[in-house]
């Protein structure tokens, strides 16, 4: 075999694995010459003549007006081109590449030659991937950061649920959706974990544009270069907005909005569990709205709903640090948990509850002040490690209600607190 026979066998060949074909037509494009690969490809009938347009026809689907403006200008101008197109073969969609140059001939374009290679399985992968990424983009909540903190991406999705656009995002910092009710100590653990090179999930409350929030959970991980090297961060989100508003109706009192008996049982439980590691002074205070059953059957039991939403509010106001927590336990009944460090005085503090309560001034004739008034019993709850934690909430439950009822036998509107 020659070296003409040579190249022309490992251009068979090559046709054949690389699933392409050569053409060549004449500048006046009436005359298609194609190679055997391209006619099995497309199952032409080698032995017959075509032009541009009965080719086209054959080959192109939707593309057609397109690929022949490329011809035309590649035969007129002299300009090559490649490109892509789909053609539907025996019911099935195939995608494939053209590739034209041209030749020339004293000064003007003698014919145009290239190949046409089937790129179905590359295409159709690509165009997975493509919608893929748009669904990503759509409907997965993702930002990533640089090391300073600034967003570097960020999801439509991402834009969607905080209400700002793509473009109000990427160079802002990310704490621009930092709701002030996240603790700080979640975002110091945050960013110990991942500046570490650890993955950090947990729940997060974020703040909106116009100033709502939204709540999700999210897996924020370190972004490495090639040398391992920590460049940035990436957080994938779920929103559990919802699940969130069903896990607080749950845990919430209909009328007063605050947390419920259930919810009561839960919060003490784990915070003895917390109390006994950290050592910290758990207060439990348990109140009840002086002679309230004379004020409904007085004034009515909407104006008694009404004195009860008054005073969650006061008492919501009274207890604001981010530990301290107020429930109505049943009916005119509240109970509030909080933490103290040594040598605060749980009396003043508590007692100024009872007087935000008494300066509602709401009135109230069958009571002794002439307005609605409260009396409270406050105990400790001191981790006794020879107990379960079950026993020891049933014995705060116990001795609060002890020092309320005694609050009331001393005439109400008056705090006892159980002595040391």
């Amino acid at each position: 075999m020659n070296d003409s026979g040579v190249l022309t066998y490992l251009l068979q060949q090559s046709q054949k694995h690389l699933q392409f074909g050569t053409w060549q037509i004449n500048s006046s494009m009436d005359n298609f010459f194609i190679s055997d690969e391209l006619s099995a490809m497309f199952h032409l009938d080698k032995s017959q003549s075509y032009s541009i347009e009965v080719l086209g026809e054959v080959i192109y689907e939707d593309d057609l007006n397109a690929i022949l403006e490329l011809f035309e200008k590649a035969a007129s101008l002299g300009a090559p081109f490649d490109s892509t197109f789909r053609s539907e073969l025996n019911g099935e969609l195939k995608y494939f590449s053209i590739f034209t140059d041209v030749e020339y001939k004293d000064g003007k374009v003698s014919f145009l030659y290239g190949f046409i290679q089937d790129i179905s399985e590359y295409a159709i992968e690509e165009e997975k991937r493509e919608k893929l990424l748009q669904l990503t983009e759509d409907y997965i909540i993702i930002s990533q950061t640089n090391l300073k903190g600034e967003i570097t991406y960020a999801s439509q999705a991402f834009a969607n649920i905080c209400g700002y656009s793509k473009s109000e995002l990427i160079g802002n910092m990310h704490n621009i959706i930092r709701h002030p009710d996240m603790q700080s100590d979640v975002f110091k653990e945050l960013w110990e974990t991942i500046s570490s090179g650890n993955t950090w999930e947990g729940e997060v409350k974020n703040l909106k544009k116009d100033g709502g929030y939204y709540w999700v959970y999210s897996y924020i991980t370190p972004l490495k270069n090639h040398k391992d090297k920590i460049i940035g961060y990436q957080s994938v989100r779920q929103d559990i907005t919802d699940k969130k508003y069903i896990e607080k109706i749950s845990i919430t009192d209909g009328l007063t909005l605050l947390y419920n008996r259930r919810h009561f049982n839960t919060v003490l439980a784990k915070e003895i569990n917390y109390s006994r590691r950290t050592n910290d002074r758990l207060i439990f205070a348990m109140l009840d709205i002086d002679n309230f059953k004379k004020y409904n059957d007085t004034y009515g039991h909407q104006k008694g709903d009404s004195v009860l939403v008054d005073v969650a509010h006061a008492l919501v106001n009274s207890f604001k640090r981010s530990h301290d927590m107020v429930f109505r336990l049943g009916g005119e009944e509240f109970g509030i948990l909080f933490s103290l460090k040594d040598g605060d005085d749980i009396f003043s503090l508590v007692d100024k509850a009872r007087q935000n309560i008494q300066d509602l001034n709401i009135a109230h004739k069958l009571n002794g002040a002439g307005v609605i008034t409260a009396s409270f019993g406050v105990i400790e709850i001191k981790s006794d490690y020879t107990k379960k934690v079950e026993e020891e909430m049933k014995l705060a439950y116990k001795e609060a209600d002890q020092f309320l009822y005694e609050a009331k036998a001393r005439g109400r509107n008056i705090v006892c607190v159980k002595p040391d």
